[in-house]
């Protein structure tokens, strides 16, 4: 069950006709409610296990915005853009219980593992401050052609304090051969039970809390400059100063000198994103383009830090590393595109994607299978995409697009002793994607049809002789209705209307499955202008 409460809130003041300054808000508070059961066989345990979790979650996010924008003629009929925005958020999961059974003969009895009896205490808090500005210049070229020259500089911040405290049911040496272990969690864990059969302990570890900060300041600048009538380049650049630290520590650990020992998970980088395509007009409603980019993928707090948790869907603990670093892609492409009509659009393209050091998941081998992160030598993806879409009548519009990727991955010297398959496509890529839309425009009513396939992928990569885990191909169906009624709006929302079952295979045996439901939204909106 799930419940959430949010608003917005803009408010914009024209001083002249060439200024002006906004003000934005937005509150979020989420709420939610989850039983799960899974079960199924544990090679390790060489028996079945059967999970049980209840969860409680809560989530909030509060946003400010103010920007504005200044209109100067008379310096080359110039812009200047700039924003300040603050952000705090919020997650509370404050009493996560865990029971774990496993099968003896036909009888499901409590299991005495970390995971069973489990309660655990998880809060996270993060502010984050982002500012920019633009300043774009607007003349004319050597050709006599608008040519437009934008710069600015920007600055975000990130700060996290994460908390995790466990605590577990321990049965007492002599609670074995005069409890029945059988019975439900409501049935064990009760008042009664605890201190006669059961202690209560805390096993919070030395990873359970972190702190993190990440920087980035960074300057761009850029230019749309026509060549020809039929020629245009459109490149820039992007500087980034990149500074991200995660601390893991002891909470109840002050050390010799009063502070508790860290690991630090570190990424300091100076990186430069240089971006070039060049646009030519075959025909005044067709268009080539060529374009080359840099960009980064960059790992999130967690996955720097080493704190083990176990995935809520699934079931496997997975942690950090702090040894990861940053992933810079190349990407090359060149695209061929028409348009018939207006809102018509018909495509396709050749890509080519290289990364250095990318970030994957990979199996640990370890007593309880976990998983990891780590960074693997180099990838590439080689790829066609083709794109349409149509409109059939005056209101009826339909549009698809087909992507094809070849993908391949080149591991470390140290890897190669170390992950199960040498050759393989980089981790969470499919080799096709299809995606599909159908929209209906009537007046004040809209209504759309979504389509979505993906193929198989490895979600996890497998080490030292585990195979990899596999993510089959899945295809789900959303529908979308709106309708305006004066300043009411209405919209109703049916997600993954197929359900089909979450598969990941394992040495082509189903290594866990589930399914995620459908999802039904109604949303009622008002304008009050």
């Amino acid at each position: 069950n799930q419940g959430m409460l949010a608003g917005v809130a803009n408010l914009s003041y024209q001083f002249t006709p060439n200024n002006r300054v906004s003000l934005q808000g937005f509150s979020t508070d989420k709420g939610k409610r989850e039983t799960r059961t899974f079960e199924g066989f544990n090679a390790d345990a060489g028996r079945n296990l059967r999970n049980a979790r209840l969860l409680w979650q809560e989530e909030n996010l509060r946003t400010g915005q103010i920007s504005g924008e200044h209109f100067v003629q008379r310096l080359a009929n110039s812009r200047l853009e700039w924003r300040g925005t603050f952000s705090r958020s919020n997650l509370d999961q404050p009493d996560i219980r865990e029971t774990l059974y496993e099968e003896t003969g036909t009888t499901f009895r409590l299991a005495d593992e970390s995971q069973s009896g489990l309660r655990m205490f998880n809060d996270l808090d993060e502010d984050a401050i982002d500012a920019a500005a633009s300043w774009s210049m607007f003349f004319t070229n050597w050709a006599g052609m608008p040519t437009m020259l934008k710069v600015g500089p920007g600055y975000t911040k990130r700060e996290r304090d994460f908390a995790s405290r466990r605590f577990r049911f321990i049965p007492l040496a002599n609670t074995t051969e005069r409890f029945d272990f059988s019975q439900g969690p409501e049935q064990i864990f009760t008042a009664a039970n605890i201190g006669p059969l059961f202690e209560l302990r805390e096993e919070t570890r030395n990873t359970d809390f972190y702190s993190a900060e990440q920087e980035v300041l960074s300057f761009f600048a850029m230019i749309d400059l026509p060549l020809s009538n039929a020629l245009r380049l459109v490149g820039g650049a992007r500087v980034e100063r990149f500074s991200q630290i995660v601390d893991t520590f002891d909470l109840f650990d002050t050390g010799e000198d009063g502070a508790p020992e860290t690991i630090r998970g570190e990424i300091e980088e100076t990186d430069l994103f240089p971006s070039v395509n060049l646009v030519y007009a075959v025909r005044p409603d067709q268009n080539v383009r060529v374009g080359f980019s840099q960009t980064v993928n960059r790992p999130e707090f967690r996955e720097l830090a080493p704190f083990e948790f176990t995935d809520i869907v699934g079931g496997r603990a997975l942690i950090g590393n702090p040894e990861l670093t940053r992933s810079l892609i190349q990407n090359f492409d060149v695209r061929w595109e028409w348009f018939p009509r207006a809102e018509e659009v018909v495509s396709a393209s050749v890509f080519f994607k290289n990364f250095n050091d990318p970030i994957e998941r990979f199996v640990e081998p370890t007593a309880q299978l976990r998983t990891s992160y780590t960074n693997a030598a180099s990838a590439r993806n080689l790829g066609i995409e083709l794109e349409a879409r149509k409109r059939l009548t005056g209101f009826f519009f339909v549009g698809a697009n087909y992507t094809f990727v070849d993908s391949e991955i080149e591991l470390t010297a140290a890897q190669n002793n170390v992950l199960t398959s040498l050759v393989r496509p980089l981790s969470g890529t499919s080799r096709h994607l299809v995606n599909g839309m159908a929209e209906l425009r009537a007046g004040n009513t809209v209504g759309r049809v979504l389509f979505n396939y993906y193929g198989d992928r490895i979600a996890d990569v497998g080490s030292l002789g585990l195979p990899d885990i596999v993510e089959e191909g899945r295809a789900t169906l959303d529908l979308a209705l709106s309708q305006r009624i004066g300043r009411l709006s209405i919209r109703l929302a049916a997600d993954n209307l197929t359900d089909q079952p979450i598969t990941f295979l394992q040495a082509a045996e189903t290594q866990r499955e589930y399914r995620v439901g459908r999802t039904i939204t109604v949303q009622f909106g008002f304008s009050a202008f």
